[in-house]
Parts: C-alpha cells; sequence; structure tokens
C-alpha cells in the first residue's frame, strides 16, 4: 500500500507546481504588507483549446526564478494585478470586462494582468477548462488565465481557507502585497487604478 501512494505521490509531483515554503492558508488569506509566495501555473490557450507555457509569479515583479522549469524570466514589471476567480463566481465573470479595461489601459505602462482559475476538487478540469475558454471568448478577455489540471493550495494562501471569491491582489514590483480586496469590493475599479497609479506614476482616469 505504501509503496502504491509513493508511486502515485510522484508520478503527480510535476504536475503540482507548489511553492516550498508556502504558507498553510489562514482564513483571511496573506494580508496586506505579506512578501509575494510564488508559485507556477499553466497559460490557457484559445486558439488550441490547450494549456501551454507555465508561468511563475516572480517572472514578473520579485525575486526573478531561479532553477524553476517555466518560460524563463519575463520583463520586470512595476506592478502585478492578479484575479482569482472561478467559472461559477457570477461576480467574478462580471468583473473581468472590467479588468480588461485596465489591463488595455496599463499594460504597456509596467502592469502584468493575472487571471487565476479556481475549481473545487469534486469539479471535472477538462470541462471547467472548456467552460474557461468560452467566458473568455465571450468576455473577449486578452490578459493571460492560468489553470491548472490539479487544485492546489497556493490560491488559497492569498484568498483564505474559505476560499472569498473573487480576490483581487496587487503587488509593487519588490513583489510585496499593497492591495487586497475581496468579494464585491473587487468591483471597486477606482480603488484598483489609483494603486496602479501609484505604483506606475501614470494619472487615473477618474
Amino acid at each position: 500500500m505504501r509503496s502504491s501512494f509513493l508511486f502515485l505521490l510522484f508520478s503527480l509531483a510535476p504536475c503540482l507546481f507548489f511553492a516550498a515554503d508556502a504558507p498553510a492558508p489562514a482564513t483571511e488569506g496573506l494580508a496586506e504588507g505579506s512578501p509575494l509566495v510564488d508559485f507556477g501555473m499553466r497559460i490557457v490557450d484559445l486558439e488550441s483549446g490547450k494549456l501551454k507555457n507555465l508561468l511563475w509569479l516572480t517572472d514578473f515583479v520579485g525575486k526573478p526564478p531561479q532553477g524553476k522549469v517555466g518560460s524563463g524570466p519575463a520583463e520586470r514589471k512595476k506592478a502585478l494585478v492578479l484575479n482569482f476567480y472561478a467559472n461559477w463566481c457570477k461576480p467574478c465573470i462580471e468583473e473581468m470586462p472590467l479588468l480588461q479595461k485596465l489591463h488595455e489601459r496599463y499594460s504597456g505602462k509596467g502592469v502584468q494582468f493575472l487571471g487565476v482559475n479556481f475549481r473545487n476538487d469534486d469539479e471535472n478540469p477538462d470541462k471547467v477548462l472548456a467552460g474557461t475558454i468560452d467566458i473568455l471568448k465571450k468576455e473577449k478577455i486578452t490578459y493571460p488565465i492560468l489553470f491548472d489540471r490539479f487544485t492546489t493550495r497556493n490560491q488559497l494562501i492569498y484568498m483564505g481557507s474559505k476560499a472569498i471569491l473573487p480576490t483581487v491582489v496587487i503587488f509593487n514590483a519588490d513583489g510585496v502585497m499593497v492591495k487586497k480586496l475581496q468579494g464585491e469590493k473587487t468591483k471597486n475599479i477606482k480603488e484598483i487604478e489609483m494603486t496602479i497609479q501609484k505604483l506606475t506614476g501614470e494619472a487615473a482616469h477618474y
């Protein structure tokens, strides 16, 4: 029995991208002022309907990843906006077009937007991926969306053990969380943009 368990564990290991020093998720998740807890996930490719390159959060802000399999360090950013959502979460889907507008406004000014799909353990990953692609096409979302066939605790580190959705967290160039909004608060796009403005020096559009 033990040998069978170890075989299963190591056979799944390449697909699980946990941060080695990731803390157990607290009820409310990481708070503002916390350093980034890194994790890697695959990007959803709309054309092929499959998952492609592996991205790490530290590809963009914080200390560049070393020795991690992935796409390699990307251009360093002034800010990283991370949006956790689920296909079945109506407020999550409603806010995506709002974040898309900010992406169009600030992606060329040193801001990286990433969406992270969250699913329950009992959901079929293939169906969730297909549903994700339908949503992205319908809402015309062009910023990268991250997805894994295996659920991990990495998302819960930020959302909290209650998995409050949607959750938006914003990191500065050093990888420090400067803003965290959860639930209906994530619709406060003005506050999100004002945070981006402080990190980039750009004028807000309000």
